[in-house]
């Protein structure tokens, strides 16, 4: 089942929050030991017993959506998102950025798409 998100995106900033479900603060963590380009916020509360529930993903500019991390990104098991508004059902969080990168414009130049 699919989780609901909603969308913020700002000057090439890009964020899904899942908003389905219930967490005090968001803590930013890496999946492993690269140097990935987006930010994962976890549940604080059940990153402290060292579980990893995701509650959403930022990328500070659109151009960073790469193929290569969009492929490494599939390779987890992260939630599928809903966002009717944008007419995504359930989505790959992949398939979310891949669209906000032809979709919305860097910072630094205009939109791929």
């Amino acid at each position: 089942m699919a989780l609901t998100g909603e969308i913020t995106e700002f000057e090439g900033f890009f964020a899904v929050r899942f908003i389905d479900r219930n967490y005090k603060s968001g803590v930013g963590d890496f999946p492993d030991d690269r140097d990935w380009p987006f930010d994962f916020f976890y549940d604080g509360d059940k990153l402290e017993h060292d579980e990893y529930e995701l509650v959403g993903i930022e990328i500070l500019d659109v151009s960073l959506i790469t193929e290569d991390w969009l492929a490494e990104l599939d390779k987890f098991d992260l939630p599928r998102v809903d966002i009717p508004e944008f007419g995504f059902a359930d989505a790959s969080l992949s398939e979310v950025l891949r669209w906000a990168r032809m979709t919305y414009p860097s910072r630094y130049e205009e939109a791929a798409g």
